[in-house]
């Protein structure tokens, strides 16, 4: 959808430890064999009244509402979880009934020796950017995470209110610190004469605390984050964190932010090798494979895969994730960290997403998703060229993404006029940043409208058929991977051609009836000139085929022939007879080369043969010549001579 601006998006990392073994739907056989105690996300079927969910509750059950707007509980009860879910799934009440999985943040090495401070922001070319847009326009990331440090002196003044719905917390303030280092990652304090520097330098940062001191939460917790921050003026929700169960729940939390005009970007999860806090090896992470959502990779500083980083199909993208300095909290002190995980990839897709926003606020969602993909680096295409399951669409490029000079692109020249109604149009684009991703081509016939003939394409020519005897005219639009639109050239476009119904044709010759190849001819009024082949043989094109047409032809080491003048030709003309014959440069004049036409020297011509004209000490001569180029006296014409017929004097000195 087109918005009047940006509402939010989503990036996210969360590594999930399962409470319960696998996810159930209303649909779903048998209930989990789990632990006894069952806490419970349950969906209610539209027009469920209260008085009908109260019925579905036994002594000891707490039910609280999370989201009005999807009639999304939260049922926890002392009872075994088995009968619970076969109490539910057994009422036609219910929608969906689902464990409310454990949340972690991810688990990740740091490293503070690994790097020197922020290499990623040069990595993903973001200081060009800036010279661009730094994001003055203030569009707010949600940081849904631990919370944020409220009074960190990089993040202070870019803080917006926020919410807590950890029980036991009052605010949302950080008391893990992983909140605190993706917030600055995304957008901390730049140009600030202190501390580090965010991807954005405008960008409002939102603390929405889901996870408690250990870094754990539940998916309640997560998606009544989401919910608010969708709902209080987020464009952006940051979520670091990762899963490898799916829910039904988080999905449609996920679809809501959507349609309110979010994109959704999750961390693609740290268990590529598995290890500590990894139920697997390499498992399928959530929310990053949940529809509509950009799952972010993790590099290093040579722009390979982070070992740690998930792969799978559901990655879309990459960014710096190893040893990454950024804003922290550490028991109750404000301070900076290096910190590893596609938990640091993700907030720099967020602040990169801030970037293009800021910029062109009009975007849609889907636009801004499409533009981060599109203007990334390949940089594993040696292996794995084009989107793939390790890196995506590749590491993103913030020049690339922000760039706003349009492409370039032209329609190849085509002939003047031709006979086939049927030919090859070709058409070149380039870009210097974020390079070509499609082109339109329209025509117009005759004095007629411009007309769409090949919209969004990738392809760079394609065959046209026309009519005879009408003339069509062709123009090219390139777009960008930024989305930036070359506009239409109008007027008559980049390049004309006519279908014509005449032609005439013959051979170029010598004086001694020897073919000519590589002679130029052409004509006038206007047509499709020719060179002539191997045998002398020619075709000219006209345009208008009425009337007379005057031809003439020259190559080089010859003498340009004296127009062709008075011939007829009609819409149905097709000459293929008429002969051209061109002097030979051993008939002239050296110093320059003269070649007399008509006065004293033009019987010597007309005799034909190689005979130097027999000239006297002191002896002028006059009449027409044709200087060669280079000469004091030129002009343009086929063949790369030049000609020009006046009444001279030649002087002839010893």
């Amino acid at each position: 959808m087109t918005l009047s601006r940006p509402v939010c998006l989503i990036a996210a990392m969360i590594v999930v430890m399962a409470a319960f073994s696998l996810v159930l739907s209303a649909q779903a056989a048998p209930a989990p064999s789990v632990t006894p105690g069952a806490d419970v996300l349950l969906r209610l079927r539209p027009q469920t009244s209260a008085v009908e969910l109260r019925a579905l509750l036994s002594p000891g059950d707490d039910v609280t509402l999370l989201i009005p707007e999807l009639a999304l509980y939260r049922l926890r009860s002392a009872s075994s979880p088995d009968p619970v879910f076969r109490r539910l799934q057994s009422n036609s009440a219910i929608l969906y009934a689902e464990p409310n999985y454990a949340v972690h943040v991810a688990i990740t090495p740091d490293d503070p020796d690994y790097a020197s401070r922020q290499w990623s922001l040069p990595a993903i070319h973001a200081p060009e950017a800036w010279d661009i847009v730094t994001g003055s326009l203030p569009i707010t990331i949600a940081i849904i995470d631990t919370g944020i440090d409220l009074s960190h002196p990089d993040l202070i003044a870019k803080l917006v209110t926020g919410t807590t719905f950890v029980s036991g917390t009052t605010s949302a303030q950080d008391d893990y610190g992983h909140g605190t280092h993706v917030a600055g990652i995304a957008a901390a304090s730049t140009n600030n004469g202190i501390g580090m520097a965010g991807v954005s330098w405008g960008a409002r940062l939102m603390p929405v605390k889901v996870l408690d001191r250990t870094g754990a939460g539940t998916y309640a917790d997560l998606i009544q984050g989401i919910y608010y921050a969708a709902s209080h003026g987020a464009q952006i929700l940051n979520m670091s964190l990762s899963g490898d169960s799916y829910s039904q729940a988080l999905q449609d939390a996920i679809d809501y932010a959507y349609r309110q005009g979010c994109l959704l970007v999750a961390a693609a999860g740290n268990c590529a090798q598995g290890g500590a806090g990894c139920t697997s090896v390499n498992p399928i992470m959530y929310p990053a494979a949940n529809n509509h959502v950009l799952s972010v990779a993790a590099t290093d500083d040579q722009d390979r895969r982070a070992t740690f980083s998930t792969y799978n199909s559901s990655v879309d993208i990459a960014a710096p994730g190893v040893g990454i300095y950024s804003t922290h909290w550490q028991s109750g002190v404000s301070t900076y960290f290096w910190m590893s995980g596609t938990s640091q990839a993700a907030p720099h897709v967020s602040g990169l997403a801030a970037l293009i926003w800021s910029e062109r606020p009009w975007l849609s969602n889907d636009s801004v998703e499409a533009i981060i993909k599109q203007t990334a680096d390949d940089v594993n295409t040696g292996d794995y060229p084009g989107p793939d399951a390790y890196l995506g669409w590749g590491r993103v490029n913030a020049l690339r993404a922000v760039d706003r000079t349009p492409p370039l692109s032209a329609v190849q020249p085509l002939p003047v006029a031709q006979l086939d109604p049927s030919f090859t149009v070709s058409w070149r684009g380039s870009d210097d940043n974020a390079g070509i991703h499609s082109y339109t081509i329209q025509y117009r016939d005759g004095n007629g409208p411009w007309t769409d003939w090949l919209v969004g394409v990738t392809i760079t020519q394609a065959t046209f058929t026309g009519a005879t005897g009408h003339t069509y005219y062709f123009q090219s639009s390139a777009t960008d991977r930024a989305e930036n639109v070359e506009p239409f050239p109008g007027g008559d476009g980049d390049t004309h051609i006519h279908i014509s119904t005449c032609s005439v044709g013959g051979r170029v010759l010598d004086n001694r009836n020897v073919a000519v190849a590589g002679a130029r001819i052409a004509m006038q009024p206007e047509g499709q000139g020719a060179v002539s082949d191997e045998s002398g043989n020619y075709t000219l094109v006209p345009v208008a085929c009425s009337g007379t047409l005057s031809v003439t032809a020259g190559r080089e080491g010859f003498s340009v022939m004296s127009p062709l003048t008075g011939l007829m030709i009609t819409a149905t003309t097709m000459l293929t007879d008429v002969d051209l014959y061109l002097p030979p440069r051993d008939n002239l004049i050296p110093s320059p080369y003269w070649d007399f036409e008509s006065g004293a020297l033009a019987p010597v011509w007309a005799a034909g043969g190689p005979v130097a004209p027999s000239l006297v000490v002191g002896q002028g001569h006059s009449g027409s010549y044709a200087v060669y180029l280079g000469t004091p006296m030129s002009m343009t014409v086929p063949g790369g001579e030049s000609s020009i017929a006046v009444t001279v004097t030649v002087p002839l000195t010893t």
